[in-house]
């Protein structure tokens, strides 16, 4: 969610701000997702596991590198190689670094954005063990 609000959103068109499927996937979901997970998960959470934030964006670069890129899918009608312009290796190198704000190769696209997921991750397992923090008993006097 914060990676399609602060890197995404601002070059996108409105056709794509207004879809509903875009706001459900992007704002809905993950927010569901956040309030069960803070609301619901029933006994506080092993920081750990705050890692396993990391599985879902691994596993889509695993899609977009492993499974797309050769077998020559699409991901929009003007035939992108990638879904998104940080994945974009050919436009940006993997290791480069150019002479704009956010002009950096594909590496470290992926290391800026996995250390935010990570940083989430870590955040939410700490609101949600502040959530489930267990009762203390008043002992009688």
């Amino acid at each position: 969610m914060p990676v399609f609000f602060a890197f995404l959103l601002p070059s996108a068109g409105p056709g794509y701000v207004e879809s509903l499927a875009n706001l459900c996937v992007h704002l809905i979901v993950p927010i569901l997702g956040i309030l069960d997970f803070v609301a619901f998960e029933g006994r506080p959470t092993a920081f750990p596991r705050a890692f396993a934030g990391l599985a879902f964006p691994l596993l889509y670069l695993l899609f977009v590198y492993g499974v797309a890129r050769p077998l020559g899918l699409s991901f929009d009608p003007s035939g992108a190689k990638v879904p998104h312009f940080f994945l974009d290796d050919e436009a940006l190198g993997w290791f480069s670094f150019g002479s704009g704000n956010l002009d950096f190769g594909v590496f470290y696209w992926i290391l800026l954005l996995s250390a935010i997921v990570l940083a989430l991750s870590f955040l939410l397992v700490a609101v949600q063990r502040l959530f489930h923090q267990p009762k203390t008993k008043k002992r009688p006097a």
